[in-house]
């Protein structure tokens, strides 16, 4: 067995990956982010960012990887969370405080779990609406308009980004904690670190389909 399969399937290893996979996401929603926020500027400034968007060297490659680093990342957590779940099948005895401190981590566990599989299918939605409608429209302002400009799509989207704020909530600390960088000194920082991007990166996405909302939608 080689060292990527060792490292694959082992507890520690995943953990790893999933921090790694898990920060690599963080720093392509900031970027996205701060992109999407040209709407904000104008239908000019939108559809200039994307054309340079798409015209980066290896912008294709960049794109292809995303979700296969996204499905990477929603597979390893919900092979942890069943590992936690074995683990809890053990029956051994554990004092009333301590089980209720480890159900309390199984909950946030388990919700990591299931908050990574409404985010796959919003990533499929996103895709689906954006991506695979590229080539159809002209302007890109335009169509997001378009899109967000149905009440039910931006509500989907809306929760979606709700649901990311969320998970970055609880996995961002975790992330480091899993690459041993978890420090008494430090964690306290990191922790106020991922409360403000996890709030950041929900109010500043939800801002988009909510103004097209108000101003009036379809």
């Amino acid at each position: 067995m080689s060292w990527i399969q060792r490292t694959a399937t082992s507890p520690i290893g995943q953990k790893v990956l999933t921090a790694l996979t898990g920060l690599g996401l963080v720093g392509f929603l900031v970027a996205h982010l701060l992109g999407n926020l040209n709407y904000f500027l104008g239908e000019e400034a939108l559809n200039a960012y994307a054309d340079a968007l798409h015209h980066l060297p290896g912008f294709a490659v960049m794109e292809l990887s995303l979700p296969v680093l996204f499905l990477l990342h929603i597979a390893l957590v919900f092979s942890l969370v069943q590992r936690n779940r074995a683990a809890r099948g053990t029956g051994y005895a554990m004092k009333a405080t301590k089980q209720k401190g480890t159900q309390g981590r199984a909950l946030v566990s388990s919700w990591m779990g299931t908050s990574g599989i409404i985010l796959l299918v919003f990533l499929v939605v996103h895709i689906a609406d954006i991506r695979m409608k590229r080539g159809s429209f002209d302007s890109l302002y335009a169509h997001v308009e378009g899109v967000l400009g149905v009440p039910w799509k931006a509500g989907l989207y809306m929760v979606g980004s709700a649901v990311v704020g969320w998970h970055l909530w609880h996995g961002f600390q975790s992330a480091f904690r899993s690459l041993g960088l978890g420090h008494k000194k430090y964690s306290p920082l990191l922790e106020k670190i991922g409360v403000v991007l996890s709030v950041a990166l929900t109010v500043g996405f939800i801002s988009i389909p909510l103004w097209i909302l108000i101003k009036g939608g379809q």
